[in-house]
């Protein structure tokens, strides 16, 4: 309605409140937050509706919610997650990790929905996503149960079974042993060789199903070789190093060579000291295997 003034026939405009401004996508992202932490799903599939953040995979400002999927992750709601899938929000590997570390299957299942590959490695030298839960039986067993790969390499000769065999369980081994475990990849022996407890156990198994005991760390994978041929040693050479005084028992009396030389060009007798050339010397009469001089320096 338009006003007229008493002294002029000019009309007058009538005051009115301008609209409130725009949030900003800070706060936008700060409301989003909020809406996570109170669980209000309602005011944060509204508020992601109505704003641009998240609505094209091509805009810089979507990896600005990258905060809130890691903490809609952490406290499991995967009704969230969704929303933010279904905005466009890619699949990193953080949120990979974040997901198995809070045992959050359902929203692992979210991401199997939205195209992610199980046996992605997580990074050009860490291997798939099932290496990250070998601390959990069950977290485990369901991503076997979804296709993980316990054979699956990342850039070099490292898979969730190398992995295994030096950090896990003895069950969580033999779960991934007869889950397809393949032996011959990613240099099991010489990650076993590393354990803290169950070394030799674990050796059993492997040597049991083929492992090679002779072989030369990364020497039958080129790329890892070309990377990492410093390391080329076999697996008694690296339990002297670690100077594992049963696990070099072992493996002489599984038949280990002590013949073989490493990257520099050493035998096993060459790398040890005195008081290992005698630990050497007591499997050797024990078991009648031919054996080399005994000097370290030979």
């Amino acid at each position: 309605m338009i006003a007229y003034s008493a002294s002029e026939n000019y009309p007058i405009a009538e005051s009115q409140t301008p609209p409130p401004p725009p949030l900003t996508p800070v706060q936008i992202l700060e409301e989003l937050r909020q809406f996570c932490s109170q669980g209000d799903f309602q005011r944060f599939k509204k508020t992601l509706d109505s704003s641009f953040i998240g609505l094209s995979p091509h805009h810089s400002t979507i990896f600005d919610l990258s905060g809130i999927m890691v903490q809609v992750i952490k406290t499991g709601r995967t009704c969230f997650v969704k929303e933010l899938l279904r905005h466009g929000l890619p699949i990193l590997p953080v949120y990979v990790y974040e997901a198995t570390k809070a045992h959050a299957k359902g929203i692992l299942g979210s991401f199997l929905e939205n195209g992610w590959d199980i046996n992605q490695p997580m990074g050009p030298m860490h291997p798939p996503i099932l290496s990250n839960a070998l601390d959990n039986l069950e977290m485990t067993t369901w991503l076997l149960e979804h296709g993980a790969d316990p054979n699956r390499r990342c850039d070099i000769d490292f898979t969730p079974l190398s992995h295994a065999v030096e950090h896990a369980s003895l069950p969580i081994v033999n779960l991934l042993l007869s889950r397809g475990g393949d032996v011959t990849k990613g240099q099991v022996l010489h990650h076993a060789v590393a354990r803290e407890s169950d070394t030799v156990a674990v050796l059993k198994l492997l040597i049991a199903r083929g492992a090679p005991i002779n072989a030369i760390m990364y020497r039958d994978h080129q790329p890892s070789w070309n990377m990492n041929f410093f390391m080329g040693e076999t697996p008694l050479h690296k339990a002297v190093f670690l100077r594992k005084i049963d696990v070099i028992h072992y493996l002489l009396s599984e038949g280990a060579d002590l013949n073989v030389r490493d990257v520099r060009n050493r035998t096993v007798t060459q790398c040890a000291d005195e008081y290992l050339l005698r630990e050497i010397t007591k499997t050797h009469d024990t078991t009648n295997s031919a054996f080399p001089g005994l000097s370290p320096h030979q």
